[in-house]
């Protein structure tokens, strides 16, 4: 189809396509609006191009399809260039108008794209640190732990038999508070990239 190769080839601002039929011998044939139509819709370079479809009164229900089809707007023929002008240039503004909506749609899904991109290192980052520190402070722990049983085992004095069951309950509760701080840690993660996924789907499909 060598409308659709210019359309492909030269990328223009707009299409403008006459719904007129063609004579042939002994019938009638319809033109190659709605395929032009259909194909420009459906490949990706020209899919954006806004498209207006020129029609006469014979040409008033394919002018309707064709508009189901994804034509922009419709002159009516026969016209004046002044009529033909404004419709140009009112859909040369609609489009400009979506195209920069679209611009900031995809700016603002990249920058979401980042800051998940961004959330997720920090996190790894996080909890690397988190690890570390948990098994820096779970070593001596429960090196006391072993410790004050070994200990329990042995003849103590009388004096020093009251600290045991502190210290026991003193191991158990730091243990306890790094078992905690590696819950919030997990909850802050997950909330966070759970909040940014749905941002990003919400402005994905609008």
């Amino acid at each position: 189809m060598i409308g659709l190769q210019i359309a492909r080839e030269k990328r223009p601002d707009l299409i403008l396509s006459d719904l007129a039929y063609r004579d042939e011998p002994g019938r009638r044939k319809q033109s190659d609006s709605h395929d032009l139509l259909k194909q420009v819709r459906h490949h990706r370079e020209t899919a954006n191009i806004p498209v207006i479809l020129l029609a006469g009164e014979a040409e008033f229900e394919d002018m309707q399809s064709g508009l189901k089809l994804g034509a922009d707007d419709y002159v009516r023929k026969p016209f004046e260039i002044r009529d033909l002008l404004r419709a140009i240039h009112l859909c040369l503004e609609k489009h400009s108008r979506l195209t920069h909506q679209v611009q900031q749609q995809e700016q603002r899904i990249a920058e979401l794209e980042k800051q998940l991109k961004h959330s997720q290192e920090q996190n790894q980052l996080y909890g690397a640190v988190l690890d570390r520190f948990s098994y820096d402070l779970r070593h001596p722990l429960g090196n006391v732990s072993i410790a004050l049983q070994l200990l329990k085992q042995q003849p103590i004095p009388a004096e020093l038999q009251p600290f045991f069951p502190l210290l026991q309950e003193e191991c158990l509760h730091g243990t306890a508070l790094l078992d905690e701080l590696s819950n919030v840690q997990e909850m802050i993660s997950t909330s966070r990239g759970q909040s940014l996924r749905r941002l990003l789907a919400a402005d994905a499909s609008s």
